[in-house]
């Protein structure tokens, strides 16, 4: 996806020291003024992407890119990742149908463009996991959260 963002307010947003466009898990590349946000086949395959770091929890975005590439790619480790990165379950589930849905799927059949939308791939990866949300998430969460408390 592409962003045409005014130079300034991309700046403020995307750029600078730890911006969106900067470090080893960057989310944007930023390219002539242009900002184009990477997707989870391109961010997923970083083993410490979604992890928590110094005592705070992970970005929601990076999780979600981590659990969507490891579907795709080891689902093996899903579990694993799960139990050892423990995502807020609800908030993760929420922007998993956030960029699911149909407002971020490009043009709309009366020729009105959106202004956000991921890549087919992602589209595709995002919506078989809110479909499996249940089987995949849930109740690998669920169970941590009660062997926690119980």
């Amino acid at each position: 996806m592409e962003l045409d963002l005014p130079a300034a307010q991309g700046t403020a947003q995307a750029g600078g020291q730890n911006g969106l466009s900067s470090g080893s898990r960057a989310l944007v590349e930023k390219k002539k003024g242009k900002y184009r946000l990477y997707d989870f086949t391109e961010r997923g395959d970083d083993e410490k992407l979604g992890m928590p770091g110094d005592g705070t929890p992970a970005p929601l975005i990076d999780a979600l890119h981590r659990i969507l590439w490891l579907i795709e790619n080891e689902p093996r480790n899903l579990n694993r990742f799960l139990d050892e990165a423990r995502p807020d379950r609800e908030r993760l589930r929420l922007v998993a149908q956030a960029l699911a849905g149909t407002a971020l799927a490009g043009k709309k059949d009366d020729g009105a463009e959106h202004l956000v939308a991921t890549t087919a791939s992602e589209q595709a990866a995002l919506k078989k996991l809110v479909a499996n949300w249940r089987a995949l998430i849930d109740q690998r969460l669920a169970d941590a959260e009660s062997s926690l408390f119980g």
